[in-house]
């Protein structure tokens, strides 16, 4: 089982009434913690990373804890005192919002079977709940969040709903209807690729016409196309899971902000040589690279005039543009981002209301070899009929070397030939005698197995009267 994320609760309370003492020996035995209240020489290598951030007149208590146990520390740390209480990721830098996930590298081509199908939502859903803890951590901590992490605490649940759904529907012998199609595209590709390109905004209209424009170089097969659904829902659900991850990432970052703007603004009350020290402290930080925390930065310091103005100009120095258009950039990319997350979940939405059914036979290459069906008898069938004609299209074609368009035109080509109006009608190939003709001229294999149960149903009065007397 993997092991629940590290946290670090920062405690400063003022020295001198002895409530982190207090507040030490209350935690003491139930969590890694330590205490700092002097320039002591010697420290536990807890209290030694955060030692810098104690100023004169204060007592810092440091706790080493997991995810699920921030409240009941903040909550015994709040019995003492009013201390100012900060909670950090220790690993928290400048590569974990870009990369954004935890999950593994994407991968919309190739093949896909039912097992790495459920792999695959399996991390998703562990990358969601990972990102969830987190912003729930910062509630509980009264901090403001993102809209964007709104947008997540908020429809996380959908997500959750859409895994158990897609779990549901996913066939169990997907993998071997999907492996024995031959040259057919890539249905997972072609899923993440319509998400993209739309911004997360799912509609009939594009659905269709990206599998008709895809359609013009890579067939699908009839298992891939009634399989999109699923491949558009689990397209969807990646990309939340991802985007959630980074919206968690974002708020790490964030909650270091708060961190440090108010120990700028607690220095910069303490003196300048105070802060500058400070200052320079922050700039050995990995997160300090940034630009989403310093824009968080600037933000907690806009009541803080004596920190706001040189921590302005460091954050100047080290971008090389002025912080208006730091914050303009970030600004920028979090009102996009939260436009991607509602499109994601309204989409998410949307797919439970669409008929793919109808976008099945509007789009579908075999459907419409089919509907060439000279007697129109096919075309005005009802759609259980259709669905067995279909049927035995992409079974033909699995035992034959053709593909499934290949085979539709043959059975259409057959009835086109015919002279007897009985046999002039394309499920007559289908569904009815003329099936063993379509099958020797698509040069079907067909196991063994079958042809005894066809025999076995089609003398099924005289077997039925031996067995009785036999």
């Amino acid at each position: 089982m993997k092991a629940k994320p590290v946290q670090i609760v920062l405690a400063f309370y003022s020295s001198e009434e002895g409530h982190a003492e207090r507040a030490f020996q209350a935690l003491k035995g139930r969590e890694k913690v330590c205490l700092t209240e002097s320039e002591q020489s010697s420290l536990p290598p807890l209290c030694n990373r955060y030692r810098a951030l104690r100023l004169e007149g204060e007592s810092l208590v440091v706790i080493e804890t997991v995810a699920g146990r921030i409240e009941a520390v903040v909550k015994t740390l709040r019995l003492e005192g009013s201390p100012a209480i900060f909670a950090v990721h220790p690993d928290v830098g400048p590569d974990t919002i870009e990369k954004g996930s935890t999950l593994p590298p994407d991968s919309h081509t190739g093949i896909q079977n039912r097992r790495s199908i459920l792999a695959r939502l399996q991390q998703n859903n562990v990358a969601l709940e990972s990102a969830r803890h987190c912003l729930m951590e910062a509630t509980r901590l009264e901090h403001e969040l993102t809209p964007a992490a709104e947008w997540i605490l908020d429809n996380s649940y959908l997500i959750r709903t859409q895994i158990i759904e897609v779990k549901r529907h996913l066939p169990r012998d997907y993998s071997s209807r999907n492996g024995a199609a031959k040259e057919s595209g890539n249905v997972n590709e072609l899923a993440h690729r319509l998400v993209a390109s739309t911004d997360r905004v799912l509609s009939e209209s594009n659905i269709r016409d990206a599998i008709r424009e895809y359609q013009v170089t890579r067939p699908l097969t009839i298992a891939e196309l009634w399989a999109f659904p699923l491949f558009l829902r689990t397209a969807l659900i990646e990309t939340l899971s991802r985007l959630a991850t980074r919206v968690s990432h974002a708020q790490q970052l964030r909650e270091s902000a708060y961190l440090w703007a108010n120990r700028l603004a607690s220095s910069a009350r303490s003196g300048s040589g105070v802060f500058e020290k400070m200052l320079r402290d922050l700039e050995s930080e990995p997160i300090a690279k940034h630009p989403y925390f310093v824009t968080s930065l600037a933000e907690q310091l806009q009541d803080e005039e004596t920190a706001l103005g040189p921590a302005q100009h460091w954050i100047e120095e080290r971008f090389g543009t002025s912080v208006i258009e730091v914050v303009r950039k970030q600004h920028t990319e979090g009102a996009a981002e939260v436009v991607s997350i509602a499109n994601a979940f309204t989409s998410l939405r949307a797919l439970s209301q669409i008929d793919f059914t109808k976008i099945f036979e509007e789009v579908s290459l075999v459907e419409a070899e089919l509907r060439r069906d000279p007697s129109g008898v096919y075309a005005h069938s009802d759609f259980a009929t259709r669905d067995r004609c279909r049927r035995v299209v992409e079974r033909v074609a699995q035992y034959s070397h053709l593909g499934e368009r290949e085979v539709a035109a043959r059975a259409v080509d057959l009835a086109s030939g015919a002279t007897d109006p009985r046999t002039r009608y394309v499920g007559h190939y289908l569904l009815s005698d003329g099936l063993a003709q379509l099958e020797r001229e698509t040069h079907a294999r067909i196991p063994a197995h079958i042809r005894i149960r066809r025999a076995v149903y089609s003398h099924a009065t005289p077997v039925y009267v031996g067995a009785l007397t036999g």
